[in-house]
């Protein structure tokens, strides 16, 4: 129920944006998550505009990161209520004072509400409003990070999920083009200081004068080729060892091994460089191993000690070795290790080896989870393979 219709040329560009997604079929619900800056304000507001046949739900994250935050969020919603009638605002309770790494803890709490509200609200497919501008940024961080071909990957138009499946329409689309749309349309938005400041990276990035890298579309060096890809829900990796570029061996390596990081360019080089004479090499924690078949399988590399008491993530779960989700984090926890019981799975075993115990019990592994009598441990990777 929007107020002003967008003109005809904006349309047509919309519609032909959305039209390089999967079809979305009449009463879809589909999820548009909204900050209130001009990129989410503008996808809102065409979305509700040129899609009367979806049902459209609008979320909005407050992340309690300013004192502000809970005002903003409420004004944005009501400013959304304008031309759309569901509209959520998800508040984030942060298990503890947010003390470091406080956008990163932001950002991946917002996409746990996300699935979790996405879930609950029967959404499958959620857009965000990423542009070219926030492309072109994203890839020149990356190749100031010393990633190689891999910071030439990009944001993908369409990141499938576990549960939700998040797309983005407006990756062709100038930031310049979407704040035009939204004083041309009179919607009103908010302009986040974060956004700015030097302190973070792509606040620095902003502060230059130098122009982004610009963005790249099609298959350019480094994307992840998803068909040669098996991600295991069980923390391990198969990949065709033909199609195993430094790019791609830096990306799996870095979502098996846990944590927010992965290989510096470097490593990776240098990995790619052994493979090609060795059978098996280790690097960055994990075993990478040629098998049968054309395939190499990646794993976590299998210690002998004790692992480390499992801690809260920003949305108060508790990790284990920052790979588990778990649902008891009471009691001992180590490593199968290399004597790890063959009878368990038809996994190889050296990917069995790298599979947490508890309180010295061995887990069964039962739809694509790790049991014991009153717990269980979910893979849950900071990194995932495809984003």
């Amino acid at each position: 129920m929007p107020t002003n219709a967008p003109p005809n040329s904006v349309a047509d560009r919309f519609l032909a944006s959305v039209g390089a997604l999967p079809v979305l079929a009449p009463g879809t619900s589909l999820g548009v998550a909204v900050s209130g800056g001009p990129d989410s304000l503008a996808l809102a507001h065409m979305t509700c505009s040129l899609l009367p046949h979806v049902q459209v739900r609008l979320v909005v994250v407050d992340h309690g990161l300013r004192d502000e935050s809970a005002a903003e969020a409420s004004m944005v919603r009501e400013r959304l209520l304008a031309f759309c009638e569901d509209v959520t605002i998800l508040t984030w309770r942060t298990p503890s004072k947010v003390t470091s790494r406080k956008l990163e803890q932001a950002r991946n709490a917002r996409y746990a509400l996300l699935n979790q509200w996405a879930a609950e609200r029967g959404v499958l497919r959620l857009w965000l409003g990423h542009h070219a501008d926030d492309q072109a940024e994203t890839i020149t961080m990356r190749q100031q990070q010393g990633s190689g071909a891999t910071g030439l990957r990009g944001m993908p138009a369409r990141r499938v999920m576990a549960q939700t499946i998040y797309e983005r329409p407006l990756l062709e689309w100038q930031k310049s083009d979407l704040v035009t749309y939204c004083e041309a349309q009179g919607l009103q938005y908010v302009k986040d200081p974060t956004n700015t400041d030097r302190a973070t990276a792509r606040g620095a990035l902003r502060s230059t004068t130098a122009r982004p890298a610009p963005s790249y579309g099609g298959n350019v060096p480094g994307r992840t080729d998803t068909k040669a890809v098996v991600m295991h829900s069980l923390g391990h990796a198969w990949v065709r060892t033909g199609s195993l570029t430094p790019g791609l061996l830096q990306t799996i390596v870095g979502s098996v091994r846990g944590g927010y990081y992965a290989p510096s360019r470097a490593e990776i080089e240098d990995a790619v460089r052994r493979l090609g004479t060795d059978e098996r090499i280790s690097v960055f924690g994990c075993v990478v191993e040629h098998r049968r078949d054309a395939w190499t399988l990646v794993t976590r590399e299998a210690r002998q000690q004790r692992l480390s008491p499992p801690k809260q993530d920003e949305m108060g779960h508790w990790r284990l070795d920052d790979r588990w989700q778990v649902d008891d984090p009471s009691g001992d926890w180590g490593l199968l290790s290399l004597n790890a019981v063959e009878h368990l799975s038809d996994l190889p075993i050296r990917a069995l080896a790298c599979l947490p115990t508890w309180n010295t019990l061995a887990p069964t592994l039962e739809n694509n989870c790790l049991k014991w009598p009153g717990n269980c441990a979910r893979f849950s990777p900071r990194r995932p393979v495809f984003d």
